[in-house]
């Protein structure tokens, strides 16, 4: 009877979930490639100082796979005037698949300038071994000038080829409508047809989808 109950307990045991995990980051881990599992969770903690006007933002993520938490938490290192502190972003891995995440330390009033310095990291939530197909697309300018998209719904990354020939590769962003892919600094925006690509918020290129490519 012992050897019974003994052998039920532990398939009850095995039978249970694995409790979720919580992966800590630092500023060290920036370009760190994370396996996480569903509903595990990934916290960020960064150095920063809001007294000479720089914070943290959250650049670049897909939500529906890690879901940011609402506000990072800011937490100061002494009560000395001027003295900084530490930012915590908090993850949670809602659904399977691949998501860069970007912070960018910056001064959310200089629209033009490039953060000055980030944090990056490449989540891989139990994604799917299955390769999907990349989606090309031309857009054309008023002026004539071609810009090339390739949308890869593996890495949700799109490759923008610019009109001079240079190649520029971004990850998925938070976005109200259509698609939106950011590096904190450079963005594309894929929108009813229209593409948009811009530096802060200085517009290099607009046209629209070339029918028939």
């Amino acid at each position: 009877m012992r050897v019974l109950m003994g052998l039920l307990g532990l398939f009850l045991l095995a039978a249970l979930p694995a409790a979720a995990a919580t992966i800590e980051l630092t500023e060290k881990d920036s370009g760190a490639f994370v396996k996480v599992q569903l509903g595990d969770q990934i916290k960020v903690t960064v150095p920063g100082n809001p007294t000479t006007g720089y914070t943290w933002k959250l650049a670049a993520i897909r939500v529906d796979i890690l879901e940011p938490g609402l506000e990072p938490e800011y937490v100061r290192d002494s009560t000395l005037p001027g003295a900084g502190g530490r930012f915590t972003f908090r993850f949670s891995a809602r659904s399977q698949g691949y998501t860069k995440v970007i912070l960018a330390y910056l001064r959310t009033w200089e629209k033009d300038m490039p953060p000055v310095k980030t944090f990056e990291i490449t989540a891989d939530v139990n994604s799917s071994k299955e390769r999907k197909p990349l989606t090309t697309v031309h857009y054309l300018s008023d002026k004539g000038a071609t810009l090339t998209a390739s949308f890869d719904p593996n890495t949700n990354q799109v490759q923008v080829i610019l009109p001079d020939g240079r190649t520029v590769l971004l990850p998925a962003a938070i976005s109200a409508s259509g698609a939106r892919y950011s590096n904190a600094y450079e963005t594309f925006w894929d929108h009813q047809g229209k593409g948009t690509y811009s530096k802060g918020d200085k517009v290099i290129f607009e046209g629209t989808v070339q029918a028939g490519k």
